[in-house]
C-alpha cells in the first residue's frame, strides 16, 4: 500500500475536524472562458511518466541555465511562430527537487518570451495513476508555489492523469488538500478530470473547486469515430456544462503519416482532429496540443526541437480551433503590447517614430513618407509596426530592413486577412481600375475611382471582406451583398464591431454633429467636430468603442472610458485606417 494512504487517512481526520474550512474558501473569479489557451506540450523525448528528472526535448541532464534559457527561447520562437502563447511542461518531486535551477531558468525565459506556462505534475513509471509518495507531491508543490504563486503567467495541474483514484478519492483526497497548502489563485490552478483526465465532470459539479480550471484529455484511440459529429458529441458531452473552465491540455493525432486534415473523410484520425477543433472552438475552450515538442513522437507538431512544422494541414486545424480564422477581432490591428485590445498609439513622421501607450521611447521605423501600415502579420495575436513606402511599393515590416514588394505608386495599402490564415497580408486596392490585389490571395476589381476602400468581416466567414464606400452617392458596396446607402456628405466611415457580434457593421462619424451612426443600431454622441475617430476595442470586451483623438489637445475619448493624453501635434493616430484618414482628413501617412 503506498505511502499516499496512509497521508490521505490523516488528512480525511484533518478536515473532519476542520469541517467546513476548507469547503468556505472563497475561490478566485473564473475567467469567462479559456479560448485564449493555444497550447503545445514540451514533453521528455523518453516520457513525460518519469521516477528520475523530467528532461523536457532539448534539455538533458548536463543543461546549465544558461543554455535552458536559449532553448526556452527556440521554443518560444517556433511556438510564437503559428500562434501558441501556451507552454505545459511536466514536472514531478525529482525534477523539481534535483533540478529546479534549470526548471526555472526554462520557465522564467519562457515567460519573458511573453508566453503562459502550465506546469503539470506527471505520475512515475508505474503509470497508475496514483501519487506515488504524498509527502514529497506536496512538498514540490509548496517549493513550486514559493516562487511562482504571485505570477499571473503560471499555472499549476495538480496531478496528470489521475486514473488510479476514484471520483470521491481524488475529489476529497487530493484536490481538497491540494487547494489547502498552495496560494496560487484557484482561476490558475487546473484539475484533471476523473480516469485519464477524460471527464471533467464530477470535479466541475464540485463546488470546492468552482473557481479552478479544468483539465480535460481525448485522443482518437479513445472513440474510433468516422465522423466529425460524432466527436464533437463526445467532447461536448465530457465537457458537461462546464466549458466556460475547461482547458482540454491533452490531444493528438499522427503527424508524420501524410494525413491531409483539411479534407474531410472517414479517417478516424482526420475526424478526430477536424471534429475536435471544431468543437473547442465552439465550446471556447481551451486547446493544447500534444506533443508540440518531443522526438520520436508520431504526433509531434514541430520537427523538435525548434524544427518546422511536420503536418500544416494539422496546424491548420489547430490554429482553427484556437479561434484563428475568427470574425473581426477588433483590436487587432493596433495591439501592439498583446493585451487583447487596442492601444493607444502614433505614428510621428517627424521622426519615424512610434509611440505606443505607455512606453514614452518610441520604436523609430520607416521614413518621413511612409505610410504606416500596423497589422498582425505574423499571425500570433500581435500588431506589427509596418510601413509601405509609395515610391517604391515596398513593405517593411519590423524589425526586418529587407522589404517585400507589393503594389504600385498611386495604390492604396489595405492589409488584412482576406485568405483567412489568421494573419494579414500585403494588399493594395488600386483607385485607377478598382482592384484589389491581394499577396497570396486573390486579385478581384471591386469598385472605382473615388471611392473609399473599407474592408471588415461584414459576413462573418472569417475572411475579410472586399468593400468600398462611395460618397458620391453615400452607398456601401460590400463584395457578395446587395449596396447599402448609408451616410451623409462629409461623413467619415468608421467600420466596426460595435454590438459584439463577431461581425463588422456599417457606421459613420459625423464631423458636423460629433455623432456616431451605427447602421441598424442607432447614433451617439462622443467627441467635438475637429477630432479624428479612432474607433477601437480599448477594453478588450471584444466590442467596438467609440473614440476619438483631438489634435488640439492631444487627448483620446473613448466612450464609457477615462480620457487620456498621448501624443503630439503632426502625429498620426494608427487605430484609423490608412485608406479612411487619407481620403477623409488627407492624412499622407
Amino acid at each position: 500500500m503506498k505511502e499516499y494512504l496512509i497521508h490521505h487517512s490523516l488528512t480525511k481526520i484533518i478536515l473532519a475536524a476542520l469541517g467546513a474550512a476548507v469547503t468556505l474558501l472563497a475561490p478566485a473569479p473564473a475567467l469567462a472562458n479559456n479560448s485564449w489557451v493555444r497550447g503545445g506540450n514540451w514533453a521528455d523525448n523518453g516520457d513525460n511518466f518519469q521516477d528520475g528528472v523530467i528532461y523536457p526535448a532539448g534539455i538533458t541532464s548536463s543543461t546549465t541555465t544558461t543554455q535552458a534559457a536559449a532553448m526556452a527561447d527556440t521554443i518560444a520562437s517556433y511556438d510564437k511562430g503559428v500562434g501558441i502563447n501556451f507552454v505545459r511542461i511536466g514536472i514531478n518531486p525529482a525534477t523539481v527537487s534535483g533540478n529546479w535551477s534549470v526548471v526555472k531558468a526554462y520557465v522564467n525565459e519562457l515567460i519573458a518570451d511573453g508566453m503562459d506556462v502550465d506546469l503539470a505534475c506527471w505520475d512515475g513509471s508505474d503509470k497508475d495513476g496514483i501519487i506515488n509518495n504524498f509527502s514529497a507531491w506536496q512538498s514540490m508543490w509548496q517549493t513550486v508555489d514559493g516562487v511562482y504563486s504571485g505570477n499571473s503567467h503560471v499555472f499549476y495541474e495538480a496531478f496528470n492523469e489521475p486514473h488510479g483514484y476514484t471520483a470521491a478519492n481524488l475529489l476529497n483526497n487530493v484536490y481538497a488538500p491540494f487547494l489547502s497548502f498552495i496560494s496560487k489563485s484557484d482561476d490558475h490552478l487546473i484539475l484533471d478530470g476523473t480516469g485519464y483526465a477524460d471527464d471533467v465532470t464530477a470535479v466541475g459539479a464540485d463546488s470546492r473547486f468552482n473557481g479552478c480550471q479544468l483539465g480535460l484529455h481525448i485522443y482518437p484511440t479513445w472513440g474510433q469515430y468516422t465522423t466529425e459529429a460524432g466527436w464533437k458529441t463526445a467532447l461536448a458531452t465530457h465537457v458537461g456544462s462546464y466549458a466556460s473552465r475547461t482547458i482540454v491540455t491533452e490531444m493528438g493525432a499522427p503527424s508524420l503519416s501524410g494525413l491531409d486534415y483539411d479534407v474531410s473523410s472517414g479517417n478516424v484520425d482526420v475526424c478526430f482532429i477536424r471534429g475536435i477543433c471544431q468543437e473547442c472552438r465552439t465550446l471556447l475552450v481551451g486547446l493544447v496540443y500534444w506533443p508540440a515538442h518531443r522526438a520520436n513522437d508520431g504526433f509531434v507538431l514541430f520537427n523538435t526541437p525548434g524544427g518546422g512544422v511536420t503536418n500544416p494541414s494539422l496546424l491548420n486545424q489547430l490554429q482553427y480551433g484556437w479561434n484563428f480564422f475568427t470574425t473581426a477581432a477588433v483590436w487587432g490591428v493596433c495591439d501592439f503590447n498583446v493585451i487583447g485590445k487596442t492601444d493607444y498609439s502614433l505614428y510621428r513622421p517627424s521622426n519615424d517614430g512610434w509611440y505606443v501607450y505607455p512606453s514614452v521611447n518610441p520604436v523609430q521605423y520607416g521614413a518621413s513618407t511612409d505610410i504606416a501600415v500596423p497589422a498582425d502579420y505574423n499571425g500570433t495575436g500581435q500588431a506589427q509596426r509596418a510601413v509601405w513606402r509609395p515610391s517604391t511599393g515596398d513593405w517593411y515590416v519590423y524589425p526586418s530592413l529587407n522589404p517585400a514588394h507589393w503594389g504600385a505608386s498611386g495604390d492604396i495599402p489595405v492589409p488584412a486577412d482576406y485568405v483567412g490564415t489568421g494573419q494579414a497580408q500585403l494588399a493594395v486596392w488600386r483607385p485607377s481600375n478598382g482592384t484589389w490585389y491581394i499577396n497570396g490571395g486573390s486579385t478581384v476589381q471591386w469598385g472605382t475611382n473615388g471611392d473609399i476602400p473599407v474592408p471588415g468581416y461584414y459576413n462573418g466567414d472569417g475572411r475579410v471582406d472586399y468593400a468600398v464606400y462611395r460618397p458620391s452617392n453615400n452607398k456601401w458596396y460590400i463584395y457578395g451583398q446587395a449596396a447599402v446607402q448609408f451616410g451623409t456628405a462629409g461623413d467619415i466611415p468608421v467600420p466596426g464591431d460595435y454590438t459584439g457580434s463577431g461581425k463588422t457593421q456599417i457606421a459613420m462619424f459625423r464631423p458636423s454633429n460629433a455623432t456616431w451612426y451605427i447602421y441598424g443600431v442607432g447614433s451617439t454622441q462622443v467627441g467635438q467636430n475637429g477630432d479624428v475617430p479612432v474607433p477601437g476595442d480599448y477594453t478588450g470586451s471584444g466590442i467596438t468603442q467609440m473614440a476619438t483623438w483631438r489634435p488640439s489637445n492631444d487627448n483620446w475619448y473613448v466612450n464609457g472610458v477615462s480620457q487620456l493624453s498621448w501624443g503630439t501635434t503632426g502625429d498620426v493616430p494608427l487605430p484609423l485606417p490608412y485608406a479612411i484618414r487619407h481620403y477623409c482628413l488627407g492624412y499622407t501617412n
